[in-house]
């Protein structure tokens, strides 16, 4: 069983409403041992959307730690942080980072060009093709420039939002721009992030796919975190017994667990 979910939001992010009790409790009622609240911080998200996913770190440090004292013989609360790996960020990630003692960070990808996938307009102006391989270039280069995070978040976001959706998606087209990626992660000892929201959304696999975990194996890769990346609470946890089967199928035994920046192994069993 898994038992930790390394990918959580609450109201403190800008596209979440979930006050972070109930999110707890939600971790609690699952069977979850420890819970990880990564809220966003994008500091260059484009403006005029309905998200602004800028953190107000002050408020969410003093309302999560207080509530990680109030639950900590029910369940371990840790405090982190996905922070959105876009060009010029490094020197405002940098100073947030060496503000807060936060347990674990996962970098991702969120917007390119100044646009998230999420909009129709990121895929206007160019072939399918070329906008899927300039992301992943651009990850690659967003990684070089700040690599102080522990997980890359759900590789393959950009899947999610792409028309005809992840069905149409085909990522291997993409093999060596991901290669690169992933040997990058290998090189700086970085956790591959297996976040399953992506079912939500009509994948067969997790974010990333199943082929590209296996690469990353082969290629020399043994870090791994899962989270769900819930905003409610009913997602708390979602899909961890079917993520469990496939990384099991895939000799995969056990999670990394961040405290203190510092990683720890957890196998999928109490």
């Amino acid at each position: 069983m898994i038992l930790t979910d390394f990918h959580v939001h609450s109201s403190f992010s800008s596209d979440s409403e979930a006050p972070m009790e109930d999110m707890i409790k939600a971790a609690i009622e699952k069977g979850l041992g420890c819970i990880c609240f990564t809220e966003h911080q994008d500091f260059h998200y484009p403006p005029g959307g309905s998200c602004d996913f800028q953190l107000d770190a002050e408020a969410y440090w003093e309302r999560v730690t207080q509530l990680k004292e109030q639950y900590k013989r029910q369940i371990t609360v840790l405090r982190g942080i996905e922070l959105g790996l876009s060009e010029g960020m490094e020197e405002e990630g940098a100073k947030l980072l060496a503000s807060y003692p936060f347990d674990f960070v996962i970098g991702s990808m969120h917007i390119m060009d100044g646009k998230d996938p999420y909009y129709p307009s990121f895929w206007e102006g160019a072939p399918r093709e070329e906008i899927l391989r300039r992301w992943y270039v651009q990850m690659a280069e967003n990684i070089r420039r700040f690599p102080d995070f522990d997980a890359l978040g759900h590789l393959d976001y950009v899947a999610r939002y792409m028309p005809g959706g992840p069905k149409e998606y085909r990522g291997e087209l993409f093999e060596e721009e991901i290669d690169e990626i992933l040997m990058l992660l290998i090189e700086k000892k970085k956790a591959l992030e297996i976040n399953t929201n992506a079912y939500r959304y009509g994948s067969a696999d997790p974010h990333p796919q199943r082929w590209v975990i296996e690469r990353y194996q082969a290629l020399g890769g043994i870090r791994f975190t899962v989270g769900s990346d819930a905003h409610v609470p009913e997602r708390v946890a979602q899909e961890f017994p079917r993520t469990e089967q496939l990384l099991t199928e895939l000799g995969i035994r056990e999670s990394s667990l961040y405290v203190g920046r510092e990683r720890f192994r957890l196998t999928f069993s109490r």
